[in-house]
């Protein structure tokens, strides 16, 4: 009997984001109201497919579904590392549902992914290579097997880039059948055009047959762009649709292949309707969810493909009618833009990197040949150290790869030049020439990296290298005016926020005097530590002078800084900063503030600039810094304004509530300053409140405040409504019990009269997978003192309260 077997795979990706030179991850405006952009597609999309929902018709939980255990799925490592860092419990589950599939299925779900989503035809073939071991190693370390496939960035492919995947051992890879320019029977004649997506193929390579898996286009298109996520039953029947195009009289494949954000993010809650589709739709209708791996083992490759050459054989992608022109030329492929707009900054942007590229890897292959056994070997295997993994790395890495003598001088040259290639590598990431324009954040990002490559450079060589870097991207500019060229925006969104050794010194030193601790400290991979400090202040201005130690890890840059740093009444806030040594007498705060008194700041800064060559002010710090010490600096003046606004409330508490009881409509100057006292008092009775609770306090303000027309910030409330009762509810599971869930769900309803929703799905998941559970373990004849009815009735009221369907009462 033929079946139809149904794969859906998921492209999970993110770029990497993180700040070149210390790792976080900092504010995107525009991801708000989330901090960045992971972290808003991570609750949007991948920790909702880890636990999504299916409910019936009245909108009650059913059941919860790990997505991840149904379909096939690739995680970018730069993502996958963000999820382990900051949702680990979602990785958990995303490497359990693999293991789960392998039990099943004999084959895991996950594929392996190039490392950064390099657009593999465009790259270097050492750069290639590289991109393919790093994926393979980091899918070994974090899913404990070897992949079988590997999810090529954006499906860009040519011939060279297949003859490495089979080197490299890869059985399979997936593709657009856009990408085919013909295909055969074994041993048949050539059919030209796009092949049929329900059958496997075989496309041989200098290292072997590699196996190819064509998605369905106009099914996959319709999942991407034309809501087939809203609607689990129609999905299923365009499924049906397509497995009927088939000639096959066997089993047939529909495959259905989009990125991952497509199911949650994209499209807002089809998470549940992939959940449903898995759980409901398919059984029910004989459909059989399996995976590439799964399938091939079962049905080979007994049909040919060729592809697509491209142009100049550069191979063709799954998101541009070009080629891979998208990631080089205006060739009219862009995401974003405006009327008018163009993409000309495409190719110098390339060119840039390119130029510097032909600077730094004749660099690494000389100074690395007197360090490493193999250098190219060496980069091809640091990705152990970057996952830390096994114990003992780092120390194993040296061992096998740093020649004699291992002193610290030359490990710390050894990892410069390494970092400097994996930057190099992260400046060509794919999303740089996505989308509309050079000044987008994905294309400044990777302008970060170069510059932190070239940074590297210039230490090891002792001259700058990229000045051919430079000249080209003078060349690139931005559809936006005010952004000018990419030397404009290198400077003004890249330079400005680079964090060198002597910056680094700085933003620690203004730091202390704006309060910090005094000892050794982080500031992102740096490691400080304080030697010396000393502070005083007079006019007007607080002055701290200090020295200190800044190293980088691993590559050692750094130094003994000596910093005096300013901050007056207003804006003026600033950092001197010399190279010391331990000779060298540190200026006394009171001498500084002395000499400011007669000069004035600016007749400071230029006594002192025979000694203290770099001067950084607020605004040549970067953004997240800027911000931080912002906040030390603005405490007075919020503490000022915090004291205003409650006083408001307590000293006019009676004028307002006469106002509000005769529906007087307050001018709009009261009104804001009313809002403003208002959250505030609102968010310290709510917190205080939900601790007793008792929500008599907040209720009675959020009255007051309704009836006099102020808005309360809805978002915020939630969010510390909605952290404390998730922490209730954790202990609740962990020691279930009558008052607990009680007083639980009297919170949930006195809340509910506040309209404040306490992220009530994500209660209803936590206690909905746990709860027959724990039930059955509440009335269990064996339980210690005996069953206990009253603490079973309470979760399954409370459980009713979340909507949660309970089958039976006790």
């Amino acid at each position: 009997m033929s079946r139809i077997h149904l794969i859906v795979h998921g492209h999970f990706y993110q770029p990497p984001r993180g700040n070149p030179w210390t790792g976080d991850i900092e504010v995107q405006p525009s991801a708000a109201p989330y901090h960045d952009w992971n972290e808003r597609i991570t609750a949007e999309c991948y920790a909702a497919n880890a636990r999504s929902r299916i409910q019936d018709g009245r909108g009650r939980l059913l059941e919860v579904v790990n997505n991840y255990h149904h379909i096939s799925f690739d995680f970018g490592p730069t993502l996958f590392d963000y999820l382990l860092a900051h949702d680990p419990d979602t990785c958990r589950r995303i490497v359990a549902a693999d293991e789960d599939s392998r039990r099943r299925l004999g084959h895991g779900n996950a594929l392996a992914q190039a490392y950064n989503h390099m657009i593999m035809p465009l790259a270097t073939a050492r750069d290639r290579w590289t991109q393919i071991r790093w994926g393979q190693e980091h899918f070994r370390a974090h899913f404990g097997r070897e992949p079988e496939g590997m999810w090529l960035p954006e499906t860009a492919v040519n011939r060279d880039t297949l003859d490495d995947l089979a080197r490299a051992g890869m059985r399979f890879v997936i593709l657009a059948p856009s990408q085919a320019e013909a295909w055969r029977p074994a041993g048949g004649e050539w059919r030209p055009g796009p092949p049929p997506s329900d059958r496997t193929y075989f496309c041989p390579t200098a290292h072997g047959d590699l196996a190819v898996l064509f998605y369905h286009a106009g099914l996959s298109a319709g999942v991407a762009f034309e809501h087939l996520l809203r609607n689990s039953g129609i999905l299923a029947d365009r499924i049906e649709a397509a497995a009927r195009e088939s000639d096959l009289e066997g089993d047939r494949l529909v495959m259905i292949c989009s990125d991952g954000e497509s199911y949650g993010h994209h499209e807002k809650l089809a998470d549940m309707c992939l959940a449903h589709l898995a759980r409901r739709e398919a059984p029910a209708r004989g459909l059989v969810l399996t995976n590439p791996a799964a399938y091939l083992a079962e049905h080979p490759p007994g049909h040919e493909v060729r592809l697509k050459p491209g142009r100049d054989g550069q191979g063709t992608s799954w998101s541009c009618a070009h080629g891979v022109d998208r990631w080089q030329l205006d060739c009219g492929c862009a995401d974003g833009g405006q009327p008018g707009w163009n993409q000309a900054w495409r190719r110098p942007l390339r060119q840039a990197f390119d130029a510097l590229r032909r600077e730094i890897d004749p660099l690494y292959e000389r100074e690395a040949r007197d360090l490493l056994r193999d250098p190219w070997a060496a980069r091809d295997d640091y990705i152990r150290v970057l996952l830390g993994r096994p114990l003992g790395a780092v120390a194993s890495f040296l061992e096998q790869h740093l020649l004699e003598p291992r002193t610290d001088e030359r490990r710390a040259l050894a990892f410069r030049l390494l970092e400097m290639q994996r930057h190099a590598m992260f400046m060509y990431t794919s999303c740089g020439w996505f989308f509309a324009d050079l000044a987008g954040l994905e294309a400044v990002q990777n302008l970060r990296y170069a510059h932190r490559a070239a940074e590297l450079a210039r230490l090891v060589a002792g001259r700058p290298l990229d000045e051919r870097m430079r000249h080209w991207l003078g060349r690139a500019r931005s559809n936006l005016p005010r952004e000018g060229s990419g030397t404009d925006i290198l400077r003004r969104r890249v330079e400005a926020e680079s964090l060198p050794p002597e910056k680094a010194a700085a933003v620690a030193a203004l730091e202390l005097l704006l309060g910090g601790e005094v000892g050794r400290v982080r500031l992102g991979r740096y490691r400080l530590q304080v030697h010396r400090r000393g502070q005083d202040d007079a006019s007007g201005y607080r002055c701290c002078t200090c020295r200190l130690t800044v190293e980088a890890e691993r590559t050692r840059e750094g130094g003994l800084f000596d910093v005096v740093t300013l901050a007056g009444q207003s804006a003026d806030l600033v950092a001197l900063v010399r190279a010391a040594r331990p000779s060298q007498v540190l200026p006394a705060p009171d001498e500084v503030l002395a000499a400011l008194e007669s000069r004035g700041l600016a007749g400071l800064a230029e006594r002192l600039a025979g000694d203290f060559p770099r001067l950084f002010s607020l605004a040549e710090l970067p953004f997240a810094t800027r911000n931080r010490l912002l906040e030390y600096l603005l405490q007075p003046l919020s503490r000022k304004v915090d004291d205003g606004c409650e006083r408001l409330l307590v000293d006019h508490g009676p004028l307002f509530e006469g106002l509000a009881g005769i529906g007087v409509r307050l001018p709009r100057p009261l009104l804001l300053a009313l809002q403003g006292a208002g959250e505030r008092e609102f968010g310290r009775l709510l917190e205080r409140d939900l601790e007793s609770g008792d929500l008599s306090a907040a209720r009675k303000l959020y009255r007051l405040l309704s009836e006099l027309g102020v808005e309360l910030d809805g978002t915020g409330l939630a969010h510390l409504a909605g952290n404390h009762l998730r922490r209730m509810l954790e202990q609740l599971l962990e020691h279930p019990g009558a008052a607990a869930a009680e007083r639980l769900a009297g919170l949930l309803e006195r809340l509910d009269e506040l309209d404040i929703d306490p992220d009530s799905h994500r209660l209803q998941v936590l206690l909905g997978e746990r709860l027959e559970g724990l039930v059955q373990g509440l009335l269990d004849p064996g339980r210690p003192g005996g069953p206990d009815r009253a603490g079973a009735r309470a979760l399954l009221d409370l459980a009713e309260r979340l909507r949660i369907a309970t089958d039976t009462r006790p």
